[in-house]
């Protein structure tokens, strides 16, 4: 996994392709499989995706890189239709949430505010009229022009329109391979906290709703009611300054290593976490650190960072698994502007290998990460 905080570039722009992750040692034993009497539809991962969390989880290498492989660029729009920046709109919201940061520029490429696997940013939104519940195709979202796709030129959203946000699971698979489901998902998290937070910011609170479907899942970020059969996944929470949402950074590790004082991150961490996951912040020298370390897909040293706040999940795959992913995106987030707000410096740590913790709450299998310093 490339540094996670380092968005790769909008659709139209290339990005250097990341450092290969070192596969980690000492793989425990997958666990038993799925069972194929029950399907999504019934409550529980389908075999599929069951099995491409088992894959992931045993750190499987994804072997040379094959640039041929990588996704065609995508185009941009004919007809983009400029959204402004300013006010509580749709346009104030994508540009506080989703849009390249003009103020970041890496290499010639501009950045986005969120963190990214892959070669690509993994991520696209839409924005629907909300009668339509997040179905049909939307109009897509170009955060490079910070526009919409289409649709004449006095045609933009109102204040009130949906967001969904798609996956596009190939512009990170082509690099991570069988790794890429659990990043995936977090970045859908991470994507899915910028827009509640930006909300918050507005004062125009929205409502997430996840409409899980493996690597094709979605998020409907709306005012109104969900989608039929989506998994409701919280409000937006208590503002921050906009100030704290353009400040929100990876830093990198070096950085990372004084000690820190805890602003409750845990406990702001809990608020987006369901049923079995828990969420742990180790202090700097805690003894999980080390063995955490081996197993966090090459990264650099973690037992010099001034703190680790833990989410854990199901050790399985079960009926959870994505939503679980999806609320560790999004808690892992709120708690990185919680840390920004009392000037912490932080870092998302999102590809671990057969990471299985014991604690108060039982065993849990670590699915994210957030390094910090002061």
């Amino acid at each position: 996994m490339p540094p996670p905080g380092r968005a790769a570039p909008p659709p139209g722009r290339a990005a250097p392709p990341p450092g290969r992750a070192a596969p980690c040692p000492d793989h425990a034993a997958p666990g038993p499989g799925p069972d194929p009497q029950r399907d999504r539809a019934g409550g529980a991962e389908e075999p599929r995706t069951a099995a491409a969390f088992r894959l992931a989880w045993s750190g499987a290498d994804p072997g040379p890189t094959d640039h041929t492989a990588r996704p065609a660029e995508a185009t941009t729009a004919a007809r983009p239709v400029p959204l402004t920046r300013d006010g509580t709109g749709t346009g104030a919201l994508l540009a506080l949430s989703l849009a390249a940061d003009p103020d970041r520029v890496v290499g010639g490429v501009r950045l986005r505010r969120v963190p990214s696997a892959g070669g690509r940013y993994p991520v696209d939104a839409r924005v629907h009229d909300r009668t339509t519940g997040g179905r049909g195709g939307g109009r897509v979202y170009d955060p490079l022009a910070h526009a919409l796709d289409g649709g004449p030129a006095d045609a933009g959203p109102d204040d009130h329109a949906d967001v969904v946000l798609h996956l596009a699971p190939e512009r990170t698979a082509w690099r991570y391979g069988p790794r890429s489901l659990p990043v995936l998902l977090l970045d859908l998290g991470h994507a899915a906290a910028a827009v509640l937070a930006a909300a918050a910011t507005l004062r125009r609170p929205r409502t997430a709703h996840l409409v899980p479907d493996g690597d094709r899942s979605r998020v409907v970020l709306t005012t109104g009611p969900g989608p039929d059969g989506g998994v409701p996944l919280g409000a937006s929470a208590d503002p921050h300054p906009a100030a704290v949402l353009r400040a929100r950074r990876s830093a990198p590790f070096a950085s990372l290593r004084p000690p820190v004082a805890d602003p409750g991150l845990d406990r702001v961490a809990r608020t987006r976490l369901g049923a079995g996951q828990h969420a742990a912040l180790l202090d700097a020298g805690h003894p999980l650190a080390a063995g955490l370390a081996r197993r966090a897909c090459g990264l650099p040293d973690l037992t010099g960072v001034g703190g680790l706040l833990v989410v854990t999940g199901d050790v399985d795959p079960g009926p959870d698994t994505v939503a679980q992913h999806v609320r560790a995106g999004l808690a892992v987030h709120d708690a990185w502007l919680t840390a920004t707000a009392a000037g912490l410096t932080a870092r998302p740590v999102g590809c671990w290998v057969e990471a299985v913790l014991h604690g108060p709450g039982g065993r849990g299998r670590v699915h994210h990460a957030l390094a910090l310093g002061g």
